[in-house]
């Protein structure tokens, strides 16, 4: 169910910028700056996004300790840089649960990163969440090549919600060096996802 409209302005009011986010990273800092200089899209994908008549507003629930924020927030900002139609606006999930509680998958529970985005009037067009398909077809296969590598960290074949936290460090820098060659097609599907929203 979509936001009351005094949530939506609530949440809007309360948000940072990017930029706000990125200053405030206890961890991965680094590594989402880097992520934002090898982010590249296609011309005609920029020119794209660039058309639309109006700038779209992305609401995103984010943690600094998310693998998949620190991965795919930076391809939102290069989109939202390079074209000027995209405003992101960012909570951190764990003050905002009544929004995350509203956004859940099938398995019952909200992931990071969660973007919902708006039009200008405040109409909800849809959501992007935690990563596109075909990296999570990917990771199937990384996550069991984790533990063949790493078969003495603690919470062995444990799920990432589950593991301890020095074995989860380690799968969030093993899935990182996996997907960065995936990062051109990354930001290419997630470009479409935000197309399709709007109808383009």
């Amino acid at each position: 169910m979509p936001l009351s409209e005094e949530r939506q302005k609530l949440a809007f009011s309360n948000a940072m910028t990017p930029r706000q986010f990125v200053e405030s990273m206890g961890i991965y800092r680094e590594r989402l700056e880097s992520g934002y200089k090898a982010t590249e899209f296609r011309p005609e994908t920029l020119t794209l996004l660039a058309a639309l008549p109006e700038p779209l507003e992305a609401l995103g629930l984010v943690e600094d300790t998310s693998g998949d924020v620190v991965f795919n927030l930076p391809i939102l900002m290069k989109l939202a840089d390079h074209t000027g139609k995209l405003n992101i606006h960012l909570l951190r999930r764990s003050d905002n649960q009544d929004i995350a509680s509203q956004y859940v998958l099938r398995s019952g529970r909200n992931h990071l990163p969660t973007y919902i985005f708006y039009n200008a009037k405040g109409d909800e067009l849809g959501t992007f969440i935690e990563r596109p398909s075909f990296v999570m077809e990917l990771m199937a296969d990384w996550f069991q090549e984790f533990w063949e590598t790493y078969p003495n960290l603690p919470g062995f074949g444990a799920f990432p919600g589950q593991m301890p936290e020095v074995s989860r460090l380690a799968l969030n820098d093993f899935f990182a060096e996996k997907r960065e060659p995936y990062r051109a097609q990354e930001a290419e599907a997630i470009a479409a996802h935000i197309l399709k929203l709007v109808g383009s």
